[in-house]
């Protein structure tokens, strides 16, 4: 006899609860600097390799084009980002971090750092470790 379908065990799920959970302490976390996760993401991806064009960090975020003019946008309204022309193509932009978006880079890396710890706070080390090569592992290859 079959099994019923149990959705506890489903991955989609469990990956699903696990993001609203993430997603909800982060926000939170975020939210006395008047940001959100995605504009967080956004400059994370900056501290790494600032210049980024505007598509290509909407393909590190899969978001769409709108989505990403749209966190953009509210991130150069915070003062924290710059939209330059690309001098290869003029349809293009570069993002680029301003010394303000540039300076809370210690301090919102040691919030993400919180946040991570808190989330796998029940984890061995090895655990978290493995958890996070696993997902890395699930992600399409284009998205790695």
């Amino acid at each position: 006899m079959k099994r019923p379908f149990d959705i506890e065990e489903s991955l989609g799920y469990l990956l699903a609860k696990n993001h609203q959970r993430a997603f909800g302490l982060f926000r939170a976390e975020l939210e006395r600097y008047d940001l959100t996760p995605p504009q967080f993401a956004v400059l994370a991806f900056l501290w790494k390799a600032d210049g980024l064009t505007q598509a290509r960090l909407g393909q590190m975020l899969t978001m769409d084009r709108t989505t990403i003019s749209g966190v953009l946008d509210r991130l150069e309204r915070h003062g924290l980002v710059v939209r330059k022309e690309d001098p290869a193509d003029r349809r293009a932009y570069r993002i680029y971090l301003t010394e303000r978006g540039r300076a809370l880079e210690e301090e919102l890396g040691n919030v993400s750092r919180r946040v991570n710890a808190l989330i796998s706070s029940h984890l061995e080390a090895a655990e978290r470790r493995e958890l996070i090569r696993l997902l890395k592992k699930l992600l399409a290859p284009n998205e790695r």
